[in-house]
């Protein structure tokens, strides 16, 4: 019986990679890209403060503390990567915690979002989305909360569109089924760095500054992305195991 459900696993597996494959739109909207990898080559001067950012969203593992490999949902940064290969770069390869997004005020931000699928939950075909917690957006299609916005299903992508206004630390997050979502892996940290960085002002050498100060009273050195968050590790396992095929017992 084992030997059968590890056949109808790998059957499963290899099934939702060709469907996958198959049936992937991944397309990306990024002024000034040529080739579809979100990276500007080609400066459109119509939008001379454009930055692009291309993730997956999809399902990985995490190696904890102790060793253990603990199965997660996320995002994968794949920026830069040509939209042929997105679906083999980011499927079962979501990193926890999420890629850094940062940002300069008043840029404009093309993010687009390719759902990779569930590699390891073939009977999951959940939607997913980008949230930018706490953060102003004024057109509620962008806000990713899938009551006023839209949401990503397999093997789609949809790109978001914000301009950010306001210096500072925010958070981002799939906002599908949420309380899953987030406590599966699905959140990384967003900063939106003020017009004045790149300025020497009040003595500052390293023309950093955590808002628009005016006189360098918030200049920092050095800054480094630090995210706490902890997994139910009973959540994780039933979240393996609530498959039909039962993967958390017949995977070693």
């Amino acid at each position: 019986m084992k030997m059968v459900n590890r056949f109808f696993y790998f059957i499963s597996f290899f099934a939702i990679i060709l469907i996958s494959f198959a049936n992937a739109d991944v397309r990306v909207q990024c002024p000034g890209d040529t080739n579809g990898d979100a990276v500007i080559d080609s400066p459109d001067p119509n939008h001379p403060d454009a930055v692009c950012i291309h993730l997956t969203a999809g399902d990985g593992f995490v190696k904890m503390a102790d060793g253990t490999d603990l199965y997660t949902f996320g995002f994968k940064n794949v920026t830069g990567i040509p939209v042929n290969q997105v679906m083999t770069e980011g499927m079962l390869n979501a990193d926890f915690p999420a890629p850094t997004i940062k940002v300069r005020e008043g840029q404009e931000v093309y993010l687009t979002l390719t759902n990779v699928g569930m590699a390891m939950r073939p009977d999951l075909f959940d939607p997913h989305s980008v949230h930018w917690h706490g953060f102003p957006n004024a057109p509620s299609i962008f806000d990713g909360e899938p009551m006023a916005s839209a949401t990503i299903n397999m093997g789609s992508s949809f790109t978001y569109y914000y301009i950010a206004p306001s210096p500072g630390t925010y958070m981002y997050h799939c906002h599908v089924e949420a309380t899953e979502h987030m406590q599966m892996g699905m959140l990384g940290n967003l900063y939106v760095t003020p017009l004045q960085d790149g300025t020497v002002i009040g003595g500052c050498s390293s023309a950093k500054y955590a808002y628009n100060d005016g006189d360098g009273s918030t200049c920092y050195d050095i800054d480094y992305p630090v995210q706490i968050h902890a997994f139910d590790s009973n959540l994780v396992v039933i979240s393996l195991c609530g498959t039909p095929i039962k993967l958390c017992k017949n995977i070693s």
